[in-house]
């Protein structure tokens, strides 16, 4: 009987970091996804610049939102109006 070889994609490991996963027996799968994950140390706090930064993002959301809507009652008016 033949050996069975496996052989590795050469785009996917470059690509993905995660490859190893594919290859791996199933025993040594299990073995690591039942381990539990290393401790962490505790993350630093939210900088005050993110904390900005979202409520930049969030007023542009809602800009947007409402510059469409503007928008879309507009065309409405225009259609009915036609």
């Amino acid at each position: 009987m033949r050996k069975r070889r496996v052989f590795q994609e050469e785009a996917k490991t470059r690509q993905t970091s995660h490859w190893d996963w594919d290859y791996l027996p199933m025993t040594t799968l299990e073995r690591l996804t039942r381990a539990e994950p290393p401790a962490t140390p505790d993350s630093p706090p939210a900088s005050p610049a993110r904390g900005r930064r979202l409520k930049t993002a969030l007023a542009c959301i809602v800009a947007g939102t409402l510059l469409m809507a503007a928008l879309l009652t507009f065309i409405l008016v225009d259609l009915r109006a036609v």
